[in-house]
């Protein structure tokens, strides 16, 4: 596995809610994603100091469709 591998890498997972409704909400369920997210990856062994979660609230991830989470390994 890639993490085992590279100890000094870490993952970065970004939460891009829908528009709809207001942007304190989004944000919060953004940061709801990121959580469920980084607690899947720590029971699957990714220790918690390894991962960087961010909600990036009513901001576009470029991609058509809504709530998408995109996980990036920083090399």
């Amino acid at each position: 596995m890639f993490l085992s591998e590279n100890p000094s890498k870490k993952v970065y997972v970004y939460a891009y809610p829908d528009t709809v409704g207001n942007a304190t909400d989004n944000f919060n369920i953004g940061k709801d994603n990121v959580n469920t997210a980084r607690r899947l990856m720590i029971q699957n062994g990714i220790t918690s100091n390894r991962i960087v979660s961010i909600s990036k609230g009513e901001e576009s991830s470029g991609a058509t469709g809504n709530n998408r989470s995109i996980v990036v390994i920083v090399k």
